[in-house]
């Protein structure tokens, strides 16, 4: 049989091609599967012609990997062979019988090997998707775990109460959740009304949550690839299939609602010990829902509120994954490509980025920085590593893991405003020897950078836990520098008190900023008090770490600081001398060595076992043991008191966002220019590099002189963002810094 060849599609049109699925070729011999059979038509998006749309997880690796499934093509020249990957075989050989509808299916509609036509097809592909009557979403074959999910959610569902309460009553929904949480809240009838149907289906319904159904069911391959989350938010109407069940749009909605509502309530009320696998698996079942929470929002906002992001903050908020798993696409240029249906109709910036498959993607990539830093300066902030090597210095890689800006709130809310309003004409690109040039105040030279830097408590994996032992550390480490700064005369912090500075710069200024802005002259002493107990229990760890090292087998005597006697022989004649007059004696000294020597070994090894048994229960404790959501105050305040630190402070809100912030800055250093400015700079940061303000830019920026031989002019790579106290509100706008006005050539 042939292979099937595509007519090509006039990419000047609106054309793209449906399948229509036929019944499938018997096999001649028992025990092999049937053979998928197909119709292809053509049509345009200005016809009537009632169609689904397949969204799928492809499920292949991006190296080249060949189609090795067989379709039979219908033609007019009879059946020709067409070859697609396993993936989409199995989903097709479970709709035939279900779906009788055409349906787009962007494996066979659109010819993988023609880049011209694949530029169009994905140019119409929002189009495509939005004319569409449903799109069917395919999440694979059923297990037994899946299937037992879906009959639960089906059994939940049909009591009619989740639907009520995301549909019509939605606008009241937030204050049932918490009258769910709290029955004493005063509501209304029709809050009350939900309120008690929610309790009882708690009471009936929660114990029997499919735990491992609903993660077997989100570990699909389909919620974590890109290309899935367009095709779900732009379809008018969703079905969700997993083998022989489906399940409508709001019935999926409704059983993971359920399961927020029955695990915040199982939080909140559960008062025994849970142990640490299954706060794990819960858990890891919210990091999972995410992927669905994404596609509820933006549905939400193109279909009901009709205010679609521009196409700058797409990108953003599909490609920066900060801590979390990123989305994966097969193609790198396709996590642009991807995205531009959801953008705003209105949005300039999108109408310039076409989509392209011809070109490498380093070139693609560089062609959208010049296009996003026109618009905002600050996209240099996603330039982070390790990146790919063969783009230029200024250029970020969006298929990389990527980090909200450490000088953001949220992932579109900047903190500062050290470069002041940006405008965009001033930015010049040159193609030839891809140059940025950008206009910026230059601040100084770096002449340290710190050895010290904020992590994680590796023991309480998987969850992201401050190392406090860090913490001490890198305060420590940042007050140091500003005393070396503030040594000479003429320095910014020269009249300043050493841990004002400290505190605002551990974190970035970020959550400083926030208690200024709520409590305006009470904010610093609060700030002290946090850091002031952040540092006792890190100084506490640091203590016990030592304790444990000193009596560790080889540490034992040095710490205690006595050599036993017996490891000082006597001198050969007072030895033979003895042996010799009093044999008995030197027996006797010979023996009281020996039993000395096994009580000193004795209570080394038991002392230094016990103390490596204990600091080993503590670490086993930490990571596995059994705990609880709610213990008593006076449990919060023996434990404080015991290390000397005050309960209170340490279970403040704001305590708790001091944390999370320092969290979001691991891996930055401290560092100290020739001028006396201190700051945090970026891993990779060296003495040498300068500190720069871009004008329109947020926070300042580091850069490294390229050698002049190498380029005959004055050239920079860019290393990363900054903070740098004193210019963080710019002041390098004002006119003692108008000498330092410069253009920097980014390469």
């Amino acid at each position: 049989m042939s292979q099937y060849t595509y007519t090509p599609i006039d990419v000047a049109s609106s054309n793209f091609r449906l399948v229509r699925i036929l019944p499938p070729i018997k096999p001649l011999f028992p025990g092999f599967s049937e053979t998928i059979r197909v119709e292809i038509i053509e049509t345009s998006l200005q016809s009537r012609l009632e169609y689904d749309a397949l969204s799928y997880a492809w499920n292949v690796s991006p190296n080249g990997e060949t189609p090795n499934r067989r379709v039979v093509v219908e033609t007019k020249d009879g059946p020709q062979d067409l070859m697609i990957f396993q993936p989409l075989e199995i989903a097709l050989k479970h709709l035939y019988s279900a779906h009788q509808r055409p349906i787009f299916v962007d494996q066979i509609c659109i010819d993988q090997y023609n880049l011209v036509e694949k530029e169009h097809q994905v140019g119409i592909m929002r189009d495509i998707y939005s004319n569409c009557e449903r799109a069917i979403i395919w999440l694979g074959p059923g297990t037994r775990a899946s299937d037992r999910y879906y009959r639960f959610a089906q059994e939940i569902n049909g009591e009619g109460v989740m639907s009520r309460v995301i549909g019509p009553r939605v606008a009241q929904f937030m204050n049932v959740f918490d009258a769910v949480m709290d029955p004493t809240l005063e509501v209304t009838e029709s809050e009350r009304e939900d309120r008690d149907d929610i309790l009882d289906m708690l009471s009936r319904y929660g114990h029997r949550y499919p735990l491992d159904g609903i993660t077997d069911v989100f570990q699909r391959l389909w919620f974590t690839r890109l290309w899935t989350i367009p095709e779900a938010c732009l379809a008018p109407n969703l079905v969700f299939t997993c083998g022989s069940h489906t399940m409508c749009y709001d019935c999926f909605r409704g059983g993971i609602l359920f399961y927020n509502l029955y695990n915040t309530h199982w939080v909140k009320h559960t008062v025994t010990k849970v142990s640490s696998s299954h706060l794990k698996q819960r858990d890891h079942i919210l990091e999972l829902s995410r992927s669905l929470s994404r596609i509820v929002q933006e549905r939400k906002a193109i279909h009901q509120l009709q205010r679609r992001l521009g196409i700058y903050n797409i990108i953003l908020k599909y490609n920066v994954n900060d801590h979390e798993a990123k989305i994966g696409v097969t193609l790198p240029q396709d996590r642009i490509f991807a995205l531009l249906g959801l953008a705003s109709n209105d949005d300039q910036l999108r109408a310039l980025i076409r989509p392209n498959y011809q070109d490498d993607v380093s070139v693609i990539y560089t062609d959208l920085a010049v296009l996003l830093l026109q618009h905002n300066l600050d996209a240099l902030l996603f330039v982070q590593t390790p990146k790919m090597a063969a783009m230029p210095s200024w250029v970020p890689d969006w298929s990389m893991s990527l980090k909200i800006p450490y000088g953001y709130v949220t992932l579109t809310e900047p903190t500062f405003c050290a470069g002041g309003e940006h405008d965009g004409q001033s930015i010049r690109y040159r193609r030839d020897g891809n140059v940025l040039t950008v206009p910026g105040i230059h601040i100084d030279r770096i002449t340290h950078v710190g050895t010290g830097t904020l992590s994680l408590d590796a023991d309480n994996k998987p969850f992201d836990y401050l190392n406090y032992r860090s913490s001490k550390r890198f305060y420590d480490e940042i007050c140091q520098t500003i005393r070396d700064a503030a040594s000479s005369a003429d320095s910014l912090y020269a009249s300043r008190d050493v841990d004002d500075v400290a505190v605002r710069i551990a974190d970035g200024g970020l959550v400083l900023k926030d208690l200024e802005s709520r409590f305006g002259d009470q904010a610093l002493p609060r700030m002290h008090r946090f850091h002031k107990n952040m540092n006792i229990l890190g100084s506490a760890l640091i203590k016990s770490d030592e304790t444990v090292k000193a009596f560790s087998m080889g540490r034992i005597f040095t710490t205690i600081g006595i050599i036993p006697w017996y490891l000082f022989p006597a001198p050969e004649l007072d030895t033979l001398f003895l042996c010799a007059r009093e044999p008995r004696k030197a027996a006797w000294s010979i023996m009281d060595s020996i039993a000395e020597f096994i009580t000193d070994v004795t209570l080394t090894i038991g002392s230094s076992l016990a103390v490596s048994i204990a600091a080993l229960r503590i670490k086993l404790r930490q990571r596995f043991a059994p705990q609880r959501f709610h213990s008593p105050q006076a449990h919060y305040d023996k434990v404080a008191d015991r290390v000397g630190m005050d309960a209170a402070t340490m279970q403040d809100p704001d305590m708790h966002a001091l944390i999370q912030s320092l969290i979001r800055n691991t891996g930055r250093r401290v560092y100290r220019t020739d001028k006396g400015y201190v700051g945090l700079c970026s891993p990779g940061t060296e003495p040498g590099d300068r500190v720069v303000v871009f004008l329109g830019g947020s926070v300042p920026h580091v850069i490294r002189q390229k050698p002049e031989a190498d380029y005959g002019e004055e050239m920079w790579t860019y290393m990363g963002e900054a903070y740098c106290e004193g210019v963080m509100e710019g002041e390098a706008l004002k006119d003692e810094f108008a000498s330092a006005k410069r253009t920097f050539s980014l390469v």
